[in-house]
């Protein structure tokens, strides 16, 4: 936003500067001015029909191939440079096919859901409030990876998630 590097930021380091000199009120007045205007501009666009919008969360392996993407990107003159783009396009596969969580709690610990076999979520508890809650808080997401290991002893298999 325009609004931080043209006025809130030159402010605040103003007041850093009058500080010692106890003329640093006035500065702070500003950049809270500053700080109340880019907050009003959010509001206002998060009013915007389809404004809101969860994505999930994806592990730290996607994140470091789009870092080591940016990197080799940015660093390399030769054509060699492209590689990043290849990189930065698997992470963003990586990210888009993030499994889904298996466990959705709400915010207040009324409501649990539990992913079936089938991939479709199931209430297990309802108290007051519904996934998501009532006051429009996220739930809180777990992701339980599922790993079936068969141990093999004498002629029965045994199963467990891990």
């Amino acid at each position: 936003m325009p609004v931080v590097s043209a006025s809130i930021m030159p402010v605040g380091i103003l007041g850093l500067m009058t500080m010692p000199l106890g003329l640093d009120g006035f500065c702070w007045r500003l950049m809270g001015g500053g700080i109340e205007w880019m907050v009003l501009v959010a509001l206002w666009v998060t009013s915007f029909p389809g404004a809101l919008g969860r994505i999930a969360a994806s592990d730290a392996g996607p994140l470091l191939l789009c870092t080591a993407g940016l990197v080799v990107l940015c660093l390399f003159k030769t054509p060699l440079r492209f590689i990043g783009a290849f990189l930065i396009g698997g992470a963003a596969i990586l990210m888009i096919r993030a499994p889904q969580p298996d466990v959705l709690i709400a915010a207040d610990g009324t409501a649990v859901a539990l992913r079936g076999e089938n991939g479709q979520l199931s209430m297990v508890k309802s108290g007051r409030t519904s996934l998501p809650s009532a006051n429009g808080s996220r739930p809180m997401l777990m992701r339980a990876r599922r790993k079936m290991r068969r141990s093999v002893r004498g002629s029965d298999a045994m199963r467990r998630v891990v």
